[in-house]
């Protein structure tokens, strides 16, 4: 006989396993219900932001028939002809463009004002010295300055401002009620007396003039790249109205020897590389740290810096590096004025044959300004070059830009490994990105620069497309490698819509849709060559900063410490 076996006690026959029973269906539905209100939500989301993509697209619409009525209008086509005649005949930043902008602002003014004579206005208005004779009545002393200067470099001048005339002079204004400032300039004439260079740096009063004050002021010169034998003239200006008329005064003018820095004739055409910076002062650090280690001390260079009204450590650390670089610049415009307005300022005072606009987000590495020159002068009609961008991790930012069957411009390639051919070979496109791009300083005024109407995107492109249409060719370097962290000023994508709308306004029926051309000749896919979505700054990427200096540079990135003893 068999033993009975214990019987095992199942769940469903415990009162415990009951109690379980129970509780697992509660708990599935309370889940499912939760699931349910999320999906509902997430349904309504959906519904609100595809009813929100329907309005932009119509507003999209509208605003480019708009655009396209005014570009088809007769109005606008004789605007565009009198520009382009105007630029021809008077090429801006020359002193004859200078004269008839002049004109025309006095006459604008003139009838602004008589216009606006019996109105009592309770507008906010800017005190300025009134244009009644002697307003601008001035004198100038020379106290110091050198006899000889070395190419490039920087040397001080000692100057005594008079004010002769009836109204008090205001010595520094933030933008944008900088108007009616005075401050002193200075050009460069050359033997036969033409125009060397005009217009160098803006000294500030070192206090408010009233009538019948003096002051001494104490000015930074930079002299030409070239060397030879030149007449500084110095002189004085009122923001936002004219030239002081020195007819009646007494015009500061001293011949200055430039001499060469080796000794010898210049290796390469002069560079004057321009950055626009606004806050992320580790980041500009960096960078100018970097051009240091990167461009080699043969190749003349200057570097100017315009702060676009930085409240963080970027005044203080601009203040340091420039009081220690014989070849450092900085323009303080007092208010973020964007990216194209900062630009044109740098390349206003800019002396060197070549103009490298370059983002304060960028590491150069070595050879990177050297192979940009080397590729601008490999062959006749290059207008404009640029660099081979990657991101920290070593993946592809840019090494082009190509246009999609909607004619939006991308980056060809973004995202993708940096050893990919396309990445090795350098080749024309239609566009390359402003974050590092080499252009001739004649070239860039003689198409009118970067256009400022655009906000922070599209300008470079712009410009490219400018340079493309006056027959000059737009390469891509691929021994030019710089490392863009991308993106790290706030609102840098806010106005994107607005700029490729205006864009696609001005260029669409001349833009040529080479994207897919390009993929089937790379033999790649053409879907990973969409724009990836911008991070932002993070504060992480400090720190990923410093391990891509020790990477690219074999040491630690240097402390926060004087620019003096980084030399």
């Amino acid at each position: 006989m068999k033993a009975d076996r214990p019987r095992r006690e199942t769940p469903f026959h415990s009162t415990e396993g009951v109690a379980k029973q129970e509780k697992q269906p509660a708990a599935q539905r309370e889940h499912a219900a939760r699931l349910q209100q999320e999906l509902e939500e997430a349904r309504r989301l959906n519904s609100e932001a595809a009813h929100t993509i329907e309005l932009l697209e119509r507003e999209k619409a509208e605003i480019l028939c708009v655009l396209e009525s005014i570009n088809r209008s007769t109005g606008f086509e004789l605007l565009k002809r009198y520009r382009s005649l105007k630029n021809r005949l008077l090429p801006p930043g020359t002193l004859r463009r200078r004269w008839c902008d002049r004109w025309l602002s006095r006459l604008a003014n003139s009838a602004q004002s008589a216009e606006s004579t019996p109105r009592h206005a309770e507008a906010e208005t800017i005190e300025s010295p009134p244009a009644a004779p002697g307003s601008y009545a001035s004198r100038l002393e020379l106290l110091d300055a050198p006899a000889v200067m070395s190419a490039s470099q920087a040397g001080t001048v000692l100057v005594r401002v008079a004010n002769l005339s009836r109204c008090a002079w205001a010595a520094e204004r933030r933008a944008p009620s900088w108007q009616g400032t005075v401050r002193i300039s200075y050009h460069w004439y050359d033997q036969a007396g033409k125009i060397a260079q005009w217009e160098g740096e803006r000294t500030n009063l070192p206090h408010d003039l009233g009538p019948g004050e003096s002051a001494d002021a104490r000015m930074r010169v930079f002299a030409p790249f070239t060397p030879g034998s030149y007449t500084l003239e110095i002189t004085l200006l009122r923001e936002g109205f004219a030239w002081f008329d020195q007819k009646g005064n007494k015009t500061i003018r001293v011949p200055v020897r430039v001499e060469s820095v080796s000794g010898g004739p210049q290796a390469s055409a002069p560079c004057s590389i321009i950055i626009p910076v606004f806050n992320r002062a580790a980041f500009t650090r960096a960078c100018l740290l970097a051009i240091e280690k990167s461009v080699s001390p043969e190749l003349p260079h200057e570097v100017i810096v315009v702060d676009n009204g930085s409240n963080d450590q970027t005044p203080q650390l601009l203040r340091s590096w420039c009081a220690s670089h014989s070849n450092a610049r900085v323009i303080s415009m007092g208010q973020n004025l964007g990216f194209a307005c900062a630009c044109n300022e740098g390349a206003r005072l800019a002396r060197g044959r070549y103009l490298v606009f370059l983002n304060n987000d960028t590491l150069p590495t070595p050879g990177w300004l050297q192979n940009m020159i080397r590729c601008a002068q490999s062959e006749l009609r290059i207008g404009i070059v640029g660099s081979k961008l990657l991101f920290p991790d070593g993946r592809v930012q840019h090494i082009g830009m190509a246009f999609d069957e909607l004619r939006n411009p991308r980056h060809i390639y973004r995202g993708f490994p940096a050893h990919i051919p396309p990445a090795g070979i350098s080749r024309e496109y239609q566009s390359v990105t402003g974050a590092c791009l080499l252009i001739e300083r004649e070239l860039h005024w003689s198409v009118g620069g970067l256009d400022e109407a655009y906000e922070n995107s599209c300008e470079d492109v712009d410009l490219c497309l400018k340079v493309r249409s006056r027959g000059y060719r737009v390469l891509f370097c691929a021994d030019s490698v710089v490392y863009h962290f991308q993106s790290l000023s706030e609102g840098r994508n806010a106005r994107d819509l607005r700029n490729l709308a205006l864009l696609k306004a001005r260029w669409g029926n001349r833009i040529e849709s080479d994207a897919k051309s390009w993929c089937a000749k790379d033999s790649l896919e053409d879907e990973r060559t969409q724009f990836e979505p911008h991070q932002g700054y993070h504060p992480n990427q400090e720190k990923q900063l410093e391990k891509l200096w020790e990477q690219i540079y074999a040491c630690p990135l240097p402390a926060w410490e004087s620019y003096a003893s980084l030399r």
